[in-house]
């Protein structure tokens, strides 16, 4: 059995932080998925929930692999490496993923970009040559509009 469990973020990882520390030390595997996770339009009572601060907490913890992936093909690659590292491999790891709630065209996943997903940092799409930036920055965030 392969334990998921899901939460609203803000009232998770950084207010268990013991417990936390505790699952390392027992060696505790699987995936915590921080739902919710703040910065998108379902943002609680205020802007506290705006939970971008649990990645931070989540990095300080040796054995918590921890992930803020943006597409659906980041989440499937995170979830199999995961799967691999701790029941293949048998590492001592357990991951921390958030979760967001809007809406949003999801993108095909381009070729090859498997690894630069699992270190943090892929190309996901190569710029045009032209030299007008503010151009090219419109059409990137039209793109991601989904309205």
């Amino acid at each position: 059995m392969m334990p998921f469990y899901i939460y609203y973020s803000m009232f998770g990882f950084q207010r268990i932080g013991d417990l936390i520390w505790l699952a390392g030390d027992i060696r505790a595997k699987g995936f915590l998925l921080g739902a919710t996770a703040g910065r998108t339009s379902l943002n609680g009572e205020g802007l506290q929930h705006q939970d971008g601060h649990s990645q931070l907490v989540a990095g300080t913890v040796p054995t918590v692999m921890a992930y803020d992936p943006a597409f659906n093909y980041e989440v499937a690659i995170i979830v199999a490496d995961g799967m691999r590292r701790m029941y293949e491999e048998m590492e001592d790891v357990f991951y921390y993923l958030t979760l967001y709630n809007d809406k949003y065209p999801m993108p095909a996943m381009p070729a090859g970009v498997e690894e630069g997903i699992l270190k943090g940092l892929y190309n996901s799409k190569r710029a045009p040559k032209e030299k007008n930036i503010k151009r090219i920055c419109w059409e990137v965030a039209q793109s991601f509009n989904p309205h």
